[in-house]
């Protein structure tokens, strides 16, 4: 509005900018399109005085699907089994309504309500409890990713500092929460949450399918609320599926010409086995091709196939895809894409010498290439005591607020104890020890960074756009790490030094020289492996940006042994 009076107060202009950016957006649009627009009031003075004001408005779309989660007294069919919680006192497990020691919940008739509502009322005792709502079966939300929404009504009598989310189904634990404030005092207040921003922050592992929503009061302590009317609106259709048949990106392949390249031999040591993919088809004689999914301990989303390996000019591609309706449906319901896993277990397995890879890496937020290694002995000890070293490891996009396309790492992981330790009746991963962050570092362990770490670099190169090689050099002293033949100072890990006392109480063959546990996790044969995951603890899941198909390019992988590790080997 422009305003005036008798004495000129005021004028008063206004403009919008869109969420899009500080750009001017036209105030006619508000309305027109879907989004969060802020919208700049300037009022001026005659004597020049100026004051500005700032609000947010948010168009909603006109929504066009939903997924129900309670309303009408009850919790749909789609979120059954329904209601739970989560207790310190049993050791965080999940428990029923009435059998949780530091939290209760049910349902119960309210006043102003013609059906039940849900009531969550936890002990004031500040222990950690939750209420979630589970489904048996995730459901499929990919499609409310853009401008879709969760909305719910709550309701307290003073008002509670409630934190809500959403997980994965097996984790009821909302991983990064959402803090809503102080809500629901003494009304009934409608909530909405944008589905992007409880995607990006809370799921930890999938986006797309949402198995869990938690909620409960910051610090665990507050008065009984009470929630209703929980709702999951999207702007066309909430299934990813539908949205599965859009037009894809091609794949334009990095020339393999782009980039270092290793020189063929190194004083000192000898070729002993190679893949140039000079041929036609994954070499089944060198190669295994890996048919199975289920996450791999990393809630990951792909399914490995051999269809999705190639080789074709002098490359080996791993093509990543999106299922898309009419695919052939893949082994695992909840995997939303296929890839590929290569391994040499039982066709070539070496102990000591040195690893060149030279590959360019999937891009992409969720993608997770890697080249790396396992202990040969793990089908019968077991992860991690068989030992894993990571020669590369790159996830693309954006994560952790920065940029992933121009950083790798490599790292190594292994059981403390030793190799052969007695395996204890817990999570593996508690066994597991791995390369450290250096002290006062401010970078994992092995990462490197393009233009820091990475020599003869231009602008805009990244691990997806350019061949590199990524080595490593290992024997009884050491894993010596390195890219493009240069090795960085303070990469290495010591196996001589670190772990356990010397010598290992675990893991000591007959004729061998003592080692610590640590060096004892290394002193046996491993295997190479190619692949590139989808999604899972790690990269995160793909969002909007992500684009299919994509995958890693490898042009060679050799490998290489003094006369000493080649004698040695040749005596096991």
């Amino acid at each position: 509005n422009n305003q005036s009076s008798d004495n000129h107060c005021c004028s008063i202009t206004a403009t919008t900018t869109s969420d899009e950016g500080e750009i001017d957006y036209p105030i006619d649009n508000i309305g027109t399109e879907s989004g969060s627009f802020k919208i700049n009031y300037s009022a001026k003075d005659e004597s020049g005085n100026i004051a500005i004001e700032t609000i947010i408005v948010i168009v909603e779309p006109d929504y066009q699907d939903k997924i129900i989660v309670f309303k009408d007294g009850a919790v749909s069919d789609a979120w059954q089994p329904g209601i739970g919680g989560y207790d310190q006192d049993l050791n965080w497990g999940g428990c029923g309504a009435g059998a949780c020691p530091n939290i209760d919940f049910g349902f119960k008739s309210d006043p102003s309500k013609e059906s039940n509502v849900i009531y969550v009322d936890h002990a004031e005792n500040n222990k950690q409890a939750g209420f979630f709502i589970q489904a048996a079966t995730p459901n499929d939300l990919g499609g409310a990713n853009i401008n879709g929404k969760l909305s719910f009504e709550v309701w307290s009598e003073k008002g509670v500092d409630l934190v809500t989310g959403v997980d994965c189904p097996t984790h009821p634990q909302v991983s990064n929460p959402v803090e809503l404030g102080i809500v629901g005092k003494g009304v009934w207040q409608e909530i909405s949450i944008p589905a992007s921003e409880l995607f990006t922050s809370s799921c930890a592992t999938r986006m797309d399918k949402i198995g869990t929503m938690p909620f409960f009061l910051k610090g665990f302590v507050g008065d009984e609320f009470r929630l209703d009317n929980i709702v999951w609106y999207c702007e066309f259709s909430c299934s990813s599926q539908d949205d599965a048949d859009k037009e894809y990106t091609p794949w334009v392949k990095v020339d393999k010409s782009v980039g270092y390249d290793a020189p063929d031999s190194y004083d000192g040591y000898n070729l002993v086995w190679s893949d140039e993919f000079n041929g036609t088809q994954v070499d089944p004689t060198k190669w295994n091709l890996i048919d199975g999914g289920g996450g791999f301990g990393n809630n990951e989303l792909q399914y490995y196939r051999a269809d999705n390996a190639s080789v074709e000019d002098g490359l080996l591609a791993i093509n990543v895809q999106i299922q898309q309706d009419g695919d052939a449906p893949l082994s695992n319901a909840l995997e939303d894409y296929s890839s590929a896993k290569l391994t040499t277990q039982d066709k070539f397995e070496f102990k000591h010498g040195r690893v060149d890879i030279r590959a360019a890496v999937a891009e992409g937020k969720g993608m997770w290439s890697a080249g790396w290694m396992l202990g040969a002995n793990v089908d019968d000890i077991g992860w991690p005591y068989s030992g894993e070293i990571d020669i590369v490891e790159t996830i693309g996009g954006t994560h952790y607020d920065k940029s992933q396309e121009e950083r790798m790492v490599h790292n190594a992981y292994w059981n403390n104890d030793g190799p052969t330790h007695p395996a204890p009746n817990t999570n593996v991963y508690d066994r597991a020890s791995y390369s450290p962050t250096p002290s006062g570092g401010q970078k994992a362990w092995g990462e490197r960074v393009i233009g820091e770490d990475v020599p003869e670099t231009i602008p805009g190169e990244t691990f997806s756009n350019t061949f590199h090689v990524f080595s490593i050099e290992w024997d009884e002293d050491k894993i010596r790490y390195m890219i493009d033949g240069v090795h960085k100072e303070g990469k290495d890990l010591d196996l001589s030094t670190q772990g356990a006392v010397s010598p290992c109480a675990f893991g000591q063959g007959p004729n061998q020289p003592e080692l610590s546990c640590l060096g004892q996790s290394f002193n046996h044969d491993f295997f190479l492996i190619l692949n590139v995951a989808v999604g899972g603890t790690f990269p995160g899941s793909p969002d909007n940006t992500t684009q299919f198909p994509r995958g890693m390019l490898v042009d060679y992988v050799r490998v290489y042994q003094t006369t000493a590790q080649e004698a040695a080997q040749d005596a096991q």
